[in-house]
């Protein structure tokens, strides 16, 4: 796991791609949503620790996307990456992330349009929703955000102060408190410092709301859409992982349902073929498969007595179990290896799975 030093972190007052940190350690609630629609919450524990292990997990080979207030979860919403996590690290107690910015991301943290990141890490386990303390294992998305979740001792991306206003839609007027200069002489009576919004009445149509309606009712309104898609998400999850059971006729445990209902829900076609595979397995290991070939003539330093073609399920399979002794010969020497590097190693040791 790689350790850095505040020294190494990216100056607040010229954005550009570097280290920044993503999470500051400490204790940080959070709000979640069940399945079955309702909501409890859980306490973060974001120890140095954890953080380190988190830090150790690493990110995919291709990094891991960053996107806005993390709307790409719904499909109907922009993939547009503000940019890519490369790699990740310890600094001081807390962690941080080697970000290469988008030209998108790039112009919206330099104009101030976002000022925090927000992390996403699997969702809880049983255990852990009963417990009421989380401890993740990796994280799994990065967002732009102005309402982090956990925001407490976390630094800004910037501190920039912009030359030329940030950009903004057509449709909305934005004062910001920060930047407003207050009356001179008589209006100074009369005018406050405070901010306004005036949102697109086309928008607030869609949104049941009538003109003039506000902040408040905005994010009312905006929340409880996406409570709804989250739902959505969710049930379709849990409709498909049941499919795959009855497909092969296995049952898995609440655990395996769980974590590959999570699997689906964060990337669609890399979910069903995690399930897929899982319930293959579960069905392959109660008896031979079908088109299995027995070898009377099976011994020592001959073929196997059971043979039998490998799937692309089966291929897959062999990659993750050898990711996970890469893994551990590393671990008898000593050293670590983030799960996607062993994955990326294993696969260069069999072209051909």
């Amino acid at each position: 796991m790689k350790e850095i030093t505040r020294k190494d972190l990216q100056s607040m007052d010229a954005p550009a791609d570097g280290w920044y940190i993503i999470e500051a350690a400490g204790d940080h609630p959070k709000d979640i949503s069940l399945t079955d629609g309702s909501r409890v919450e859980i306490m973060q524990r974001l120890t140095p620790e954890v953080l380190a292990r988190v830090a150790a997990a690493g990110v995919p080979p291709e990094g891991l996307f960053i996107d806005q207030d993390h709307l790409s979860h719904n499909l109907g919403n922009t993939t547009e990456a503000m940019g890519w996590v490369r790699e990740l690290a310890m600094c001081e107690g807390d962690m941080a992330a080697r970000i290469e910015w988008s030209s998108v991301g790039m112009e919206l943290v330099s104009g101030r349009v976002y000022k925090h990141f927000s992390t996403e890490y699997a969702a809880p386990r049983h255990r852990e929703i009963a417990a009421g303390v989380m401890e993740p294992d990796y994280l799994r998305g990065l967002a732009l955000t102005n309402k982090p979740n956990n925001w407490r001792g976390q630094p800004p991306i910037t501190n920039r102060k912009a030359e030329t206003p940030a950009p903004q839609a057509p449709s909305s007027q934005i004062q910001n408190q920060k930047d407003f200069q207050p009356p001179q002489g008589a209006e100074a009576k009369t005018q406050t410092n405070t901010q306004t919004m005036q949102y697109n009445p086309e928008l607030l149509a869609l949104l049941g709301l009538a003109d003039g309606a506000t902040d408040e009712e905005v994010l009312t309104a905006v929340r409880a859409l996406k409570d709804g898609a989250d739902a959505a998400a969710e049930a379709e999850a849990e409709a498909l992982v049941n499919s795959e059971e009855a497909k092969e006729g296995v049952e898995l445990s609440e655990e395996e349902k769980k974590e590959c209902r999570e699997e689906v829900v964060t990337n669609r076609a890399r979910g069903l073929r995690y399930t897929s595979m899982l319930c293959q397995n579960k069905r392959l290991s109660k008896a031979p498969a079908a088109g299995a070939v027995t070898n009377r003539y099976a011994g020592a330093g001959r073929t196997p007595a059971l043979t039998n073609r490998k799937s692309p399920q089966a291929a897959e399979q062999v990659i993750c179990n050898r990711a996970n002794e890469i893994i551990a010969e590393r671990a008898r020497n000593g050293q670590k290896m983030s799960w996607w590097t062993a994955v990326s190693q294993a696969r260069l040791e069999n072209p051909n799975k």
